[in-house]
């Protein structure tokens, strides 16, 4: 992926069984924009695109969560 050089690093949480049981999500994928102008630009990008269809292709619990917070 394409990231720009000042984008803040992104991170990934694997979710894992415990005293409750199995967790609603398998893996959190975090990647932090300075603004909603700055995420819009990144999500039109071809490489951004090419992740997306790559997480649509992979996902084998439904189409993928969307979370977009300030």
């Amino acid at each position: 992926m394409n990231i720009p050089a000042d984008m803040t690093a992104y991170e990934v949480t694997d979710f894992v069984s415990g005293p409750f049981g199995e967790p609603a999500y398998y893996k959190m994928w975090v990647m932090p924009f300075d603004s909603q102008e700055a995420l819009n630009a990144a999500l039109s990008t071809p490489e951004f695109q090419a992740v997306a269809a790559d997480a649509n292709r992979i996902s084998n619990g439904g189409a993928p969560t969307l979370m977009i917070g300030a």
